[in-house]
């Protein structure tokens, strides 16, 4: 394949359909039926932004989840923690406090 400048092929258009947004709320909404209960999940850096955010989508659409979610302070830790159990009062919400900078404090963090 000859490569122009200004002519960079997208990753994205390799691939012939994506997924839409209706259908991904489908699969959301179905999570909780076709899905077993008390499933296990981890979020690293989990006290702001997108993993904050699925780890809420995850409380809400699954039935007596085990949360583990992993963040560098106890305040933020707390804060989080408040909006999925009222999403879920089945749930447990378990937090981590570490900071996942290097590879040593993440297998530090796994082996507890």
């Amino acid at each position: 394949m000859l490569v122009v400048p200004g002519d960079v092929p997208s990753p994205i258009s390799e691939f012939p359909t994506r997924v839409s947004l209706l259908e991904v709320r489908a699969s959301k909404s179905l999570a909780a039926s076709t899905l077993p209960p008390g499933l296990v999940a981890i979020f690293a850096s989990a006290t702001r932004g997108i993993a904050e955010a699925t780890l809420k989508q995850f409380a809400k659409h699954t039935v007596r989840p085990r949360i583990y979610y992993i963040g560098e302070f106890e305040e933020a830790g707390n804060r989080v923690a408040k909006d999925p159990r009222k999403i879920n009062s089945e749930g447990a919400y378990i937090f981590v406090k570490a900071g996942l900078i290097t590879v040593k404090t993440v297998d530090e963090v796994c082996k507890n």
